[in-house]
């Protein structure tokens, strides 16, 4: 049903309200020690679950007159986070680390792509439906980073001056992990991607401790 605007004299009157309400639960596990002798590990685990009814100050409503069916999952809200990370001390030529990140999809909203409310907006969703309702794929990454120190004057030890050189990738394995995923049902790119993190990186550093 469309509904008329009730003074049709003004064009788009928008009121901004500063309430909001958001629940957010988790659970989280870790684990941490030595694996072997120059070997360290640790693997973190967290469930969690995220709902609000507002993205934020420039989120406007599908329907105006029916704000309770905007609380819906969150933006942020990823179910479940994987990660973990070794770093290995093998000598002066041999310090390596490795992270790895396994993160569940976030969710993104269904639109009809219509106005049938009259706001001037075309973020209408199918009756019934609230925020958030769909998902897109998950995140992948690993990254290393590979490091030398050289002492400075040929002293040694925690406190002496030294300086370092270091290789990093991010993303090594150039997994693509989409985002921006399109939810209007008119569009032809309906339930694909329009970007994507950055793809893999390679970083050379080089740090001065005294």
């Amino acid at each position: 049903m469309y509904e008329t605007r009730p003074d049709p004299s003004f064009g788009q009157i928008r009121q901004i309200e500063s309430t909001g309400s958001q629940t957010v639960h988790s659970f989280q596990v870790m684990a941490s020690g030595r694996l072997l002798p120059r070997l360290r590990g640790n693997i973190q685990y967290t469930l969690s679950s995220a709902h609000n009814d507002t993205s934020g100050i420039n989120a406007l409503p599908a329907n105006n007159y029916d704000l309770a069916s905007e609380y819906g999952r969150a933006d942020f809200d990823q179910r479940h986070h994987l990660e973990g990370l070794l770093q290995l001390d093998g000598g002066a030529w041999m310090r390596l680390g490795v992270g790895v990140s396994l993160l569940s999809g976030r969710p993104y909203s269904l639109r009809t792509g219509t106005d049938p409310y009259n706001t001037g907006q075309t973020n209408a969703r199918p009756a019934g439906v609230t925020r958030n309702t769909l998902e897109g794929p998950g995140y992948a990454s690993v990254d290393v980073k590979w490091s030398r120190e050289f002492a400075i004057g040929g002293r040694a030890g925690n406190d002496a001056p030294a300086w370092s050189i270091g290789v990093s990738a991010f993303n090594l394995l150039n997994h693509v992990n989409y985002v921006g995923y399109v939810g209007t049902l008119t569009s032809p790119l309906f339930g694909r991607p329009i970007a994507a993190q950055p793809p893999r990186r390679i970083q050379l550093s080089a740090e001065l401790h005294f």
